[in-house]
This record gives C-alpha cells, structure tokens and sequence, in this order.
C-alpha cells in the first residue's frame, strides 16, 4: 500500500541519503540560487534596457573588485578554517576572539580600501572607459562593501549558519531588484543607477552585521597562539590561489573593456548565461572547504570529498555545455538581438566556466589539508595566460581569447591530475618499503 508521508519525513530521508555533504551543498545551492536568480534578473533586464557599451562596462567594475580585494578574500578564507576548528574542537572563547579580530580588521580594511581607490580615481576610470566621476565614488563604497560582505560570508561559511545565510541572500536579491528598477526603469538612471543598485546589498550587510555580532561577542574572548601561527603559514598560499583564481575568472573581461570595448557588451552577454555551472559548482566548493577542514583536524581521512564533489562538478559542466551549445542562438535571439553574433562562443565560456569550478573544488579540499604543491599547476599557466593575452592586445579578438582560456583550464587540470597521480604513486612505494 502507498503511503504519503510527512514533508518532515522526507527531508529526513533526503538528508539521510545526502549525507553532511550533499545536504549542506543543497541547503547553499538553493540558497545561493536566490541571489544568483535575481541577478541573472537583472542582468537580463540590463541587456535588454541598456546600450551594449553600458551594458558591457557591468562586468569590467566587478572584475577590478575581484582582483583588487585579493587580501580581503584570502584573509576571511583562512578564518573559515579556523572557525570550524575551534567549533570542532569546542574553543568557544578563542572562536570569540578570531570574531573580534576580524570585526577590527574589516573596519580598518575598508577605510584604507576606499582611499586608494580615490587617491587613484583617474588611472580607474580610464580604465574602465567610465565617466563622470561619480562612478569612482560608488566604486569605492563597493569596495568598503566587500570587506563586511567577505567576513559575513565568512562566518557563514565556518560556523555553517544557513538560516542566517538564507535571510541576508533573500534580502540582498529583492533590494537589489527594487532598487534596479527604480532606479533604471523609473528614474532613468541608466548605467548610474544600476552601479547605484549593485552597492544596495553592502546595506543589507549592515544589518546582519548588527544581528550577527550582537549575540557572537558576548562571552569571555583569548587568542589560540597555536592557531595564529597556522594562519600565518596559510597565509601566503592562500593569496597566491586566490590571485590565480581571480586572474582565471575576470582578467579576460577587464582586457575586452580596455582593448576590445566595442565587444563588451557581447562578452558580457555570453558571461551572463555561460556562468551557470560556475554558480551550481560553486555551492559545492562553499561547503567543501569547512567540512574538510574539520575532518582534517579531527584525523579523518577526506579524499571522499573529491570523488563526490568531481562527479557532481563534471556532469554540471557537461550539461550545462550541451544545453547552450543547442539553445544560443534562440536565447540571444530573444533577449536582444545585437548579442545574437556572440552566440557561437556561448558553448565555450560556458565550458571554461565549469573547469574553473571543477579547479576550485580541487583546490578547497587541498587547501583544507595543508598541501599546496597544487599551487605551481594552477600560478604558472595562470601568469603566462595573463601574459599571453597582455603581449596579444593589439590584436585580441574574442575567439583568441576563449581559445586560450579554455587551454589554459586544461592544462591546469592536467597539472594537477599528473601532481595527484605521482602522489599515489610515492604513496605506494613507501607502503612497499614499510613492508619490506
């Protein structure tokens, strides 16, 4: 006989079956899946309601946000792991104090980021092809942002808190819609107001900022020495991942808005539908590193983590791929039809896409355990991509671009398929010498 059961029951299942890593991954996927929604949203609504030259000079803003506030990422990624270990490990007062720390830090962080970006307002929005000045002001506001943004994400991440998370993702998506269409469609701001609407979830951080450390700080405070020293160590290859990662995924745009600015319109319509897999695999890599970290200071063994994770991130890619591959021309076609030209490479960057989720699943799980040997396969064809691209500038072309881009991907991943394979290989041999 059929039963219907409960919704209550079959969640359990569900979480059952999941395991801690696919449920969380799937509490975070649809989660995050509300912010990415609504700024596909608006990117749309953008493509359809701006010139292509404002529409292109969207991506370029973040993309400088991306590289530039390097020390922030890296710095609140390394806190993630410290987070889970002190909750794994019961420290509650020293979890106190690392929260102290990083309140002091992003507050010091952001005004200091706001004055260089206006002490260097000229070099920025010639750059970027900007004008007037006003935009260097919310550039810098965005900027002040990503410090409080980055350290709520942070905690997020490390304590694992989705409930919070799910609050400041719903809030931030309707602001940012509201704003974007009151601002564009009703006061006819243009690309001001939807700059201007961008800056609107810095606010939503505000609050939860004053929620969230309202009940987190009180209670007795120290410092783990132990675990600053650890940071420190992390420090330097966190950095260097995060800069190679940045380089990956936004030096191509910022190089279409300064040599080829009559094409960035288009790239940015190939970027607003290609980075699908990149969203859906990302919410792998948001849950991986905490969970790894954790089982890595308690002992455990997580290579499990990379058959899950690889298996998901590959099939995303493959499918994502085929789907664009068949469905461009109509999907441009309909949007608006001056990126219709840009269809062809729709398939690609959609593919370059999954590989850099497919490397940042790669790259958590390493990172959780302390080896960065993996560093060399991703920095150095990362460094000579960059190069590539800066010594072909005068005569960049889009496919040239997404060519080396995709090539770039492969051989990282190569890298480091070929860096874990003679790992296995050494491991065995010192297991047959244990014998011996």
């Amino acid at each position: 006989m059929f039963i219907i059961k409960s919704p209550k029951v079959i969640i359990s299942m569900l979480r059952k079956w999941l395991g801690p890593l696919g449920w969380s991954a799937l509490l975070i996927f649809f989660i995050a899946r509300s912010g990415d929604i609504s700024n596909l949203i608006c990117r749309v609504y953008l493509g359809y309601r701006l010139s292509p030259e404002d529409f292109g000079a969207i991506d370029p803003v973040f993309a400088f946000l991306g590289i530039f506030i390097l020390p922030v990422a890296g710095l609140f990624q390394i806190a993630v792991k410290s987070i889970s270990r002190f909750r794994a490990l019961g420290k509650n007062n020293e979890y106190r104090g690392l929260l102290m720390d990083m309140l002091v830090i992003s507050l010091v962080g952001s005004i200091a980021s706001a004055i260089i970006v206006l002490c260097f307002k000229t070099h920025i929005l010639t750059r970027l092809h900007l004008c007037p000045d006003v935009y260097i002001y919310i550039i810098a506001s965005l900027f002040v942002f990503a410090w409080w943004q980055q350290m709520c994400l942070a905690i997020f991440q490390g304590t694992q808190n989705y409930r919070l998370m799910l609050v400041y993702s719903f809030l931030s998506s309707i602001s940012m819609l509201g704003f974007t269409f009151w601002l564009v469609e009703l006061c006819s701001l243009d690309l001001l107001g939807a700059m201007i609407a961008k800056a609107v979830p810095g606010i939503v951080t505000g609050a939860i900022i004053v929620v969230l450390f309202k009940g987190l700080l009180s209670g007795p405070k120290s410092r783990d020495v132990e675990e600053v020293k650890l940071m420190k160590t992390m420090l330097l290859p966190m950095n260097v991942y995060l800069c190679c990662i940045s380089l990956l995924s936004n030096i191509a745009t910022l190089f279409v808005r300064n040599f080829i600015v009559e094409h960035s319109g288009g790239y940015g319509a190939i970027a607003t539908l290609g980075v699908v897999p990149n969203y859906i695999i990302t919410s792998i890599v948001f849950v991986i590193f905490p969970f790894a970290a954790a089982e890595h200071a308690a002992g455990r063994e997580v290579n499990r983590f990379y058959k899950q994770a690889l298996i998901f991130g590959s099939v995303v890619t493959l499918v994502s791929v085929g789907t664009f591959a068949v469905t461009a021309r109509p999907l441009l076609l309909m949007w608006n039809k001056v990126f219709l030209p840009y269809a062809q490479y729709l398939w690609l960057y959609t593919l370059i896409m999954g590989l850099n989720g497919i490397i940042q699943v790669i790259a958590s799980v390493e990172m959780a355990r302390h080896r960065y040997a993996f560093l060399w396969c991703v920095a150095i064809p990362a460094v000579v991509m960059t190069l590539l691209l800066y010594a072909w500038r005068s005569s960049l072309t889009i496919s040239f671009i997404l060519t080396v881009l995709v090539l770039t991907h492969v051989l990282i991943l190569a890298g480091i398929w070929m860096l874990g394979f003679l790992n296995i290989k050494q491991s065995d041999c010192n297991a047959k010498e244990t014998v011996s």
